[in-house]
C-alpha cells in the first residue's frame, strides 16, 4: 500500500489523510476485496461451520473427513484473504508493462 500511495505522488508521501483515502478508495484491488471479501468469509464460515459438525460423529472415517474438509477449507481461505490479491497485483502489473513495451 505504502508504494501505491508513494508512486500516486510522485515518490513523496502525501501529508493529507484525505488524498491517501482517496488513492485506496480508487484502487481496484481494495475495491475488490471490501465488496467480495465478506462473501466470501462468510461462506467459508457457513462451509466450515457444516463440515465441523462431522467431527463430532463417533465414526471414525467421517470424523476424519470433517477434519481434512475443514482444515483444506480454512486454508482456502485463508490463500484467497491472503495470497491472492497480492498475486493479482503482481501479475496485473506484469501484463500492463508487458503491454506497455508492445504499444511504445
Amino acid at each position: 500500500m505504502a508504494n501505491l500511495v508513494s508512486e500516486s505522488f510522485g515518490g513523496k508521501i502525501p501529508a493529507d489523510q484525505s488524498q491517501v483515502e482517496q488513492i485506496l478508495e480508487a484502487t481496484p484491488m481494495v475495491t475488490a476485496i471490501s465488496r467480495i471479501g465478506r462473501a466470501v468469509v462468510i461462506t467459508a464460515l457457513t462451509t466450515l461451520g457444516g463440515f465441523g459438525v462431522l467431527i463430532a460423529s463417533d465414526f471414525v472415517l467421517i470424523r476424519d473427513f470433517g477434519i481434512a474438509t475443514v482444515s483444506g477449507v480454512f486454508l482456502c481461505l485463508i490463500s484467497s484473504m491472503l495470497v491472492m490479491p497480492p498475486l493479482l497485483v503482481f501479475f496485473d502489473e506484469r501484463v500492463s508493462r508487458k503491454k506497455g513495451r508492445r504499444a511504445g
